[in-house]
């Protein structure tokens, strides 16, 4: 769930001008569950520009030096909402150029789901937008060292035809994913310099973490001769939704974030559900009962929703959730254990799958946004205790990282920003970002590893 308040350290020093570049693509009218509709090219990054804004980004040794250029593509592609109905959506994909033979050829491509945005205008495919932290990280790990990257904004936000975005809506969220990939395999077999490679990556961040685990489910579920996959990777996800909650709502410390999330998480599952409330006061303290209702996402800002009263403030960490001045009544915190919002919760929990392709979570133990322990590591002891062995990458401890410099980068590059902005104190109103980084770079060693 990345903090779109916050974006990922360094990323607002980047100011190199970007260059947008038009282009055509063939439309598909078909009806069919990814069929491709449009594929447009929104920009043109050469390697070089792209280690000028990794380096700015001081990123440049943990992600390693560019081999490729990237064609950045607007795609849009038809799915199902999560009411089964026909529905249109819109995703980025990120292709590799150039003469390397890294970025030419049969290329493995990653299918990435993107964490939590608050902005209804949220566009992988322009970086001009607020996706410029999530698209150029992709582009830096994964598209230029020659990993065809498919990422899709997801429905509710830039491209979808939906007017909510069904948050933490496994089965919804899978089908987005699955019909994506779809979509950019078809706009992937324009190409004439590359090719797909038999490769399938899955992973995703925070929202996304939970989506990529859920999108592994029902690929191995419903179509894994179609889409076999050869490692997933989710990151710092909700995957113990119910857990996290009760923890929550139980009189557990309240997580950064949560008056964001809050919103996105009621709202998706009345609209997919119908019945997690019969009004929004019955959720909802009063200052907040007639807005919060469809409130996210929105083409406001966090910070201009808390100006205009529609969130809690003064709330600078946005986890102002009960209590007074607080977004959730107090009779809706008490009744949680017998809600519907709850039972909707276990409905998207993903404690009990059983992964058939390589798993390896990753996170940071200290999280305020996504807590490690309830969600991470509770996973972990999940497959565990029925005898499947899922390594986690838990970047403040050394020895759960890969030997070697692929383990030594990622933790000593978390450990220099954690010292530079002034201890761990310090690090938190960005320490979910910063993970983002150095897992970003953990997947993509082991992805590399695997070609």
């Amino acid at each position: 769930m990345v903090l779109q308040r916050v974006k990922m350290i360094g990323l607002t020093v980047l100011s190199i001008a970007l260059t947008a570049c038009g282009g055509g693509g063939p439309s598909d009218s078909s009806t069919q569950r990814g069929a491709l509709l449009e594929a447009v090219t929104t920009e043109q990054w050469t390697a070089a520009r792209l280690k000028s804004a990794i380096d700015a980004a001081q990123s440049g040794e943990l992600l390693g030096v560019p081999r490729c250029d990237v064609q950045l593509r607007h795609i849009r592609y038809r799915t199902l909402n999560p009411a089964g109905r026909p529905a249109t959506a819109a995703a980025a994909l990120m292709l590799p150029q150039g003469s390397d033979p890294a970025c030419r050829g049969a290329r493995p491509q990653l299918l990435y789901a993107h964490g939590t945005s608050e902005d209804k205008a949220l566009d992988l495919a322009n970086t001009k937008t607020s996706a410029m932290g999530d698209t150029l990280l992709l582009m830096a790990a994964f598209a230029t060292q020659g990993i065809i990257v498919i990422a899709p904004n997801m429905q509710g936000y830039e491209g979808s035809d939906q007017d909510y975005h069904p948050y933490l809506n496994a089965e919804a969220q899978a089908v987005d994913m699955i019909d994506a990939v779809r979509a950019g395999k078809r706009a992937v077999q324009q190409e004439s310099s590359i090719s797909l490679g038999s490769q399938l990556f899955l992973a995703g961040y925070s929202e996304g973490g939970h989506v990529a685990l859920a999108t592994q489910r029902v690929i191995e579920r419903d179509h894994a001769a179609e889409l076999p996959l050869a490692a997933v990777v989710p990151m710092s996800g909700p995957y113990n939704l119910v857990g996290f909650a009760d923890q929550i709502f139980g009189g557990g410390p309240v997580n950064d974030g949560a008056t964001m999330f809050a919103p996105l998480l009621i709202n998706g599952y009345q609209r997919s559900d119908g019945d997690i409330y019969q009004q929004p006061g019955d959720v909802y303290q009063p200052a907040f009962a007639s807005t919060a209702a469809g409130l996210l996402p929105s083409q406001s800002s966090l910070a201009e929703l808390q100006r205009a009263g529609r969130l809690p403030s003064p709330d600078e960490n946005f986890s102002r959730l009960f209590g007074p001045g607080g977004l959730i009544n107090d009779s809706f915190r008490q009744a949680f254990p017998g809600s519907k919002l709850r039972q909707a919760m276990q409905k998207n929990t993903l404690l009990g799958f059983t992964p058939k392709a390589p798993l390896t979570l990753c996170g940071g133990a200290a999280d305020p946004v996504v807590f490690f322990a309830v969600n991470t590591v509770a996973l972990q002891a999940d497959l565990s205790g029925r005898g499947i062995k899922v390594p986690v990458w838990n970047i403040e401890d050394r020895a759960s990282l890969p030997v070697g410099p692929g383990g030594d980068r990622p933790y000593g590059w978390f450990d220099q920003v954690r010292t530079a902005v002034g201890g761990a104190d310090a690090l938190k109103p960005t320490y979910h970002e910063v993970v983002a980084f150095a897992c970003a770079s953990l997947a993509q060693q082991y992805f590399l590893s695997l070609r």
